[in-house]
């Protein structure tokens, strides 16, 4: 069955691994005064077609895309889905100077 892309395969999206998150929280709960606002970011923006070779590659077989619109996205799965088709590029730049903090898991070289 070909992977269903919302909007365009070419959306960026932020990206951190999950225990790499982990290890911003603990930095952040564990610091006596940390910074409001955070953002644990190992990726800026990677391409959501990027991620998708990248799956492919590890499963040893090529992928297929069905790109589909917004539209066409909603009436299928509801508003929330709308949210992929969105580009976005968020810095964690903060985190490494405030807390020390460096992901150790990314997705781009």
């Amino acid at each position: 069955a070909p992977i269903e892309v919302v909007g365009s395969a070419e959306t960026v999206w932020p990206m951190v691994h999950a225990d790499d998150l982990a290890h911003l929280y603990l930095a952040a709960a564990a610091h006596p005064a940390p910074p409001a606002d955070l953002f644990g970011v190992a990726d800026s923006g990677v391409r959501v077609i990027d991620l998708i070779d990248r799956a492919a590659a590890r499963m040893g077989r090529p992928a297929r895309l069905q790109v589909i619109s917004v539209d066409q996205a909603v009436a299928r799965h509801g508003a929330w889905i709308a949210g992929q088709a969105r580009s976005q590029r968020i810095s964690g730049a903060l985190a490494p100077q405030a807390l020390g903090w460096s992901p150790l898991h990314r997705i781009l070289p």
